[in-house]
């Protein structure tokens, strides 16, 4: 699977959590005036997130069939059970994260489906991300193996296990992407694979622009702006490195 695709999937996902314009989108938990039961059949919470009873005005997802059919919260982010009268949400951890945007943290909001058991793996979610696992309702990333093998990590350099996602940690996981060697982020800044000419590499030792799967100085003016040449004198090109 390419880089591209890949971008244009995740901004795919993310677009169409938003409102239709001739059907509102209801937000479980929240009261929307553009729900009732019809609605809520038949319309996009349905469809997408499995949300297809009218509760306490809004669309609540209320058995597991209906989450199983969701197009976006079974098929692509594991969550497809709904949840059990007992259910009781834990402290609400979510802030942009993708799968909130998608279909609602259930420990953020209640009436979702949720991802339990082995839904995780069967899921889209596992093999683009390494989310593999059920905690707390949603799909998680708790084993280093299932983020190298990830779809990710071989477009993106989201390869290692980083708290309960994976994410780009090191050079390592940028120069082995294909965003490396398709499009030149092969350096690490901030916690992402970022453009050589974005690097503290480049500011630092005039790394500023991709070579093969590696940053490198490519012009002398890459050397002569770098803080290799003004403190160590360091402002000659020579075989991709700053000299003096």
């Amino acid at each position: 699977m390419s880089h591209l695709v890949l971008i244009g999937m995740l901004g795919a996902l993310a677009s169409s959590c938003a409102a239709e314009p001739d059907r509102p989108f209801c937000e479980p938990g929240i009261a929307c005036a553009a729900a009732s039961q019809e609605s809520c059949a038949h319309g996009p919470e349905a469809q997408r997130h499995g949300r297809s009873a009218f509760l306490d005005g809004t669309c609540v997802a209320k058995d597991d069939q209906a989450c199983v059919a969701a197009s976006l919260t079974c098929a692509l982010w594991g969550q497809c059970h709904a949840p059990r009268p007992d259910y009781r949400p834990g402290p609400c951890k979510a802030q942009d994260d993708r799968d909130f945007i998608a279909s609602r943290d259930p420990l953020c909001t209640t009436g979702t489906c949720l991802a339990i058991g082995d839904d995780c793996a069967k899921a889209h979610v596992c093999r683009l991300e390494g989310r593999c696992s059920a905690k707390d309702g949603v799909c998680i990333a708790d084993r280093a193996d299932a983020c190298r093998q990830s779809d990710l990590c071989k477009a993106l350099g989201w390869c290692t296990l980083i708290g309960n996602q994976c994410r780009p940690a090191s050079l390592a996981d940028c120069q082995q992407s294909e965003g490396c060697a398709d499009f030149g982020q092969c350096a690490f800044a901030k916690g992402q694979c970022s453009p050589c000419a974005r690097s503290p590499e480049c500011r630092s030792e005039g790394l500023c622009h991709p070579v093969g799967t590696r940053c490198a100085a490519f012009v002398p003016k890459h050397c002569q702006e770098s803080a290799a040449c003004q403190r160590e004198g360091r402002c000659r090109l020579f075989q991709g490195a700053c000299v003096k």
